[in-house]
């Protein structure tokens, strides 16, 4: 027997092939045939758990190292949904500039003509 053959089921799929350099659906149809249980994963941290209502998907993501489909799962089992997320609202850099008649006059000129004609 294989070594990889006596791991599958204890790890990931992935993980076996990843070590073994065997294709996963190889190791997962092993399992299949004989019955061996997928492996559950559990290597979700306790802390995700405490800023699921804080954070959106992909923070938790990048944050904990986990796949967005994932934490999606674990959201939906908690039944806690993904927060929204609230922008500042575009402020322009020169607020005073785009006066309305700045604004009146945007693609009857060239930009360069319309930055020297309003220029300070």
């Amino acid at each position: 027997m294989k070594k990889w053959m006596e791991i599958a089921g204890k790890i990931s799929d992935r993980e076996v092939s990843r070590r073994f350099g065997v294709s996963a659906s190889t190791v997962r149809r092993y399992r299949v045939k004989n019955d061996i249980p997928a492996c559950e994963v559990s290597d979700v941290p306790d802390e995700i758990f405490d800023s699921l209502e804080t954070m959106t998907n992909y923070r938790l993501s990048k944050k904990f190292k986990i796949s967005m489909e994932r934490i999606s799962e674990l959201r939906f089992k908690a039944g806690v949904p993904e927060p929204r997320v609230e922008r500042v609202k575009f402020q322009p850099l020169e607020p005073d500039f785009w006066t309305d008649e700045a604004i009146s006059l945007l693609g009857t000129m060239p930009d360069p003509d319309l930055a020297r004609r309003f220029s300070r």
